[in-house]
């Protein structure tokens, strides 16, 4: 009974960070076939929270995994990766940071998978996450194992344990060293080595097929593009040195345990903090930070990529169980994390759209992407990122408005011509993108129609109440000029300070004084009048005596 009680107990802990947090959804939008850009705040919090939500099962969609510069010691910029690989068929729609990393050679701390090609393998009990052909997400902890299969002199299938990818050749080790790599082994004297050409495309739980193309015991190879080395010491080197010759075709099984089959793409990261929909993490957990996490959906069709900005004012970051609330939120039954702080980066259409704590992009191990093989278009729909925008009154806010092709590519808007924008006009003007508010009070719908392909937002002019200058009566002469001071009530029923530049001033008399833009007051002749500021309909006034 004893037992079953303190499990009672943990579940009710963790359970207890399942909270209803208010998220606020501020921007969305299609920026890819079948996938979507949000982005979330949560004020109590705060949060500032990036998403991407893709359907796997788009047919022109899939996920790639890249590494810094293509070499397993390399650093890049999430936004340098997605630039370099952005190409027609292979349109980069976003991508996130990926594995945690050696800081001092940009090794990943986990394994990775790009293409179905190994940049490092090897069995660790660090979490990662998988994509398979066929556009299957999964979760694993990696346990690396492979075999090279050849004939022997009697036709007969042998084979040897392949001990792991890209990493030091040690005793009896068989390993291969492919073009992440580098451009050569690194291997010193006392083995033997194959340069093997493959025939067929690279992938993880199933048969790769290679011919051999040479064989000796020279050290540190050469690895041309395109072709891999088998390296071999000892035991491993008399298994090459009897069974794989000049021409011969091999079989090479690289396996990774309790993942799909036809495994393409694999990147690391952890903890694993949501499985089956149920926080996995330790209650005590807390610590707060910038965050990158991935999660799918209970049926797999749908991935969600996230990042929260954190160590700022605007957004101060998450814990697990609050990085696992938020995906539960938004329809993730699995998810992990990836690296974070200062690495944590969101890319859409090749434009960073968090904002990283350290300032700016950092440069990092690898990055996840997603790639669209849509064929570009024309301008068929018209999007507006924000349902909702607040302006000042006689001030000017940006729409938003562009242009996608059928495939959703974004294309520019070449001509405003073509776009028919309606809303109210007493309520203000638009042009080319910007709408100016004027003096009234209300909301307009501003609505974007291009061949009957419609989009809209809610623009809401903002209303202040009960303005007050200060000072109330100030003295000045012709020489110091006085800055006021504006306090206002909003909508929300609350007063405080306000910039001078949502207000119109003015002087009631022009000869005594003047008043600039910014409200600073100063004297031309001996006298007293009156200071007015102005916003809408309504006013204050105060004294000036010069």
């Amino acid at each position: 009974m004893g037992k079953r009680i303190a499990v009672l107990v943990s579940l009710m802990l963790v359970s207890s960070f399942a909270l209803a947090e208010n998220y606020k959804l501020i921007q969305k939008y299609q920026i890819g076939p079948g996938t979507y850009y949000s982005y979330y705040e949560e004020s109590t919090r705060p949060w500032c929270i990036y998403v991407t939500e893709i359907d796997l099962t788009n047919p022109y969609i899939k996920l790639e995994t890249v590494k810094a510069q293509d070499k397993m010691y390399g650093f890049e910029r999430v936004s340098s990766m997605s630039n370099r690989n952005d190409e027609a068929g292979h349109r980069v729609v976003m991508g996130v940071n990926g594995d945690f990393y050696n800081t001092s050679n940009g090794v990943p701390i986990n394994n990775q998978v790009s293409n179905g090609e190994f940049v490092q393998g090897y069995t660790t009990w660090r979490t990662a996450f998988t994509y398979s052909e066929g556009g299957i997400p999964d979760l694993c902890t990696v346990q690396f194992s492979g075999k090279v299969i050849s004939k022997n002199g009697s036709g007969n299938d042998v084979n040897y344990p392949l001990k792991a990818v890209n990493t030091a050749r040690t005793t009896d080790n068989l390993v291969i060293y492919n073009n992440f790599y580098g451009t050569s082994t690194g291997t010193a004297a006392g083995g033997y080595e194959c340069l093997v050409n493959p025939i067929s495309e690279w992938v993880v739980n199933d048969t790769v097929f290679a011919v051999i193309e040479t064989c000796d015991s020279i050290a540190n190879r050469v690895i041309p593009a395109g072709k891999f080395v088998i390296s071999g010491q000892n035991g491993a080197a008399d298994f090459l040195k009897q069974n794989c010759a000049i021409g011969d075709t091999v079989r090479i099984i690289q396996k990774l345990a309790d993942s799909p089959a036809k495994l393409t793409q694999l990147v690391g990261g952890g903890p694993w903090f949501l499985k089956d929909g149920v926080d996995l993490i330790s209650p005590t957990d807390v610590t707060r930070h910038p965050r990158t996490g991935v999660g799918f959906s209970a049926d797999s069709t749908k991935l969600f990529l996230m990042v929260v900005d954190g160590r700022a004012s605007h957004s101060i970051g998450m814990d697990y169980h609050h990085m696992s609330d938020f995906f539960l939120f938004i329809g993730a039954a699995h998810a992990m994390n990836l690296d974070g702080g200062g690495s944590s980066s969101m890319v859409v259409r090749n434009s960073v759209m968090n904002i990283p704590s350290d300032g700016d992009e950092r440069t990092v191990s690898n990055s996840l992407l997603c790639i669209s093989s849509a064929p570009n278009g024309d301008l068929a729909h018209v999007q507006i990122g924000y349902d909702s925008i607040a302006v000042y009154k006689n001030k000017s806010a940006y729409i938003g408005i562009s242009g996608w092709d059928e495939n959703y590519n974004p294309v520019g808007l070449s001509s405003w011509d073509s776009i028919e924008v309606s809303y109210n006009p007493a309520l203000g003007s638009f042009s080319e993108n910007v709408f100016t508010a004027n003096e009234l009070d209300g909301n307009t719908y501003l609505t974007a129609d291009y061949n009957g392909d419609v989009d809209s937002v809610l623009v809401h002019i903002i209303e202040l109440y009960d303005l007050s200058l200060y000072p109330e009566t100030v003295t000045v002469d012709s020489v110091n000029s006085v800055e006021y001071a504006v306090t206002a009530s909003n909508e929300s029923g609350g007063s405080r300070p306000y910039d001078n530049d949502l207000f119109e001033f003015s002087i009631l008399d022009p000869d005594i004084a003047s008043v600039d833009e910014n409200g600073n007051v100063i004297g031309k002749m001996t006298g007293d009048t009156k200071v007015i500021v102005r916003y809408g309909d309504q006013t204050d006034t105060a004294t000036v005596h010069v």
